[in-house]
């Protein structure tokens, strides 16, 4: 499925309007649900992006537009929707910031995908399971092949 992906890019833009789709969904018909935070989606919507006055013009302005990068509410919304759970490191380039990374785990507490943050770009990980030392080590590896261990 994933080199398929790659090889037809109609079918990655596809993919993703499906996945901005879910979100919009999710967020229209919660949006006088409260959120995790206890505020309302709407109200988690307009907080975050005061030139919106509701939902629907913050789905308008940050989740429906194909070109701008998933952010705070759909990186927790997709997940959720697809039934996945999803590990993301963001990466500090600065020497003395460690390594961090944001759980959004599947309803069973599994993380099924990892994702590395570097400003301003995403990228997929693979991960690796072993066991080093005697304590369980977790290996991801970027598609351009750089490798970090990282330990959950």
């Amino acid at each position: 499925l994933e080199q398929w992906v790659a090889r037809d890019s109609s079918l990655d833009q596809a993919l993703i309007r499906a996945c901005r789709r879910l979100v919009r969904q999710f967020l229209v018909s919660r949006a006088k649900q409260p959120s995790p935070s206890g505020l309302t989606y709407e109200e988690l919507a307009t907080a975050l992006d005061e030139s919106c006055g509701d939902i629907d013009a913050y789905c308008r302005r940050v989740v429906d537009p194909m070109g701008r990068d998933a952010e705070t509410l759909a990186c927790d919304i997709l997940p959720q929707q697809l039934g996945i759970g999803v590990r993301l490191w963001l990466l500090d380039r600065r020497a003395d910031v460690e390594l961090t990374s944001i759980d959004t785990p599947a309803a069973n507490g599994a993380i099924h995908v990892h994702v590395l943050f570097k400003p301003g770009h995403y990228d997929l990980l693979y991960a690796r399971s072993a066991v080093v030392a005697g304590a369980r080590h977790t290996e991801v590896q970027s598609p351009s092949g750089a490798a970090v261990g990282l330990s959950p």
